[in-house]
């Protein structure tokens, strides 16, 4: 299996679950006070669908970023 590490645009990223937003809120202010995304989100690289990592894109977009590390991998693989 291969992985990539990298940045993506969140925008073109599909999320597919809802989020708990006292959960997103915890993040957005971590994240914020560390003023940087620790942990990549988990992404399928065909579909570009979020496998894991929907509350820290979520956090992440309310922060205002454009573009977020991402592990890109193939879910099929």
């Amino acid at each position: 299996m291969q992985i990539v590490h990298t940045l993506c645009p969140i925008r073109l990223l599909r999320p597919h679950e809802h989020v708990d937003f006292q959960h997103v809120d915890s993040l957005f202010k971590q994240i914020k006070t560390q003023s940087c995304q620790k942990i990549p989100l988990l992404v399928d690289k065909s579909t570009l669908v979020i496998l894991d990592g929907h509350h820290r894109a979520m956090a992440l977009k309310q922060l205002g970023a454009r573009y977020v590390c991402v592990l890109m991998i193939d879910y099929l693989d």
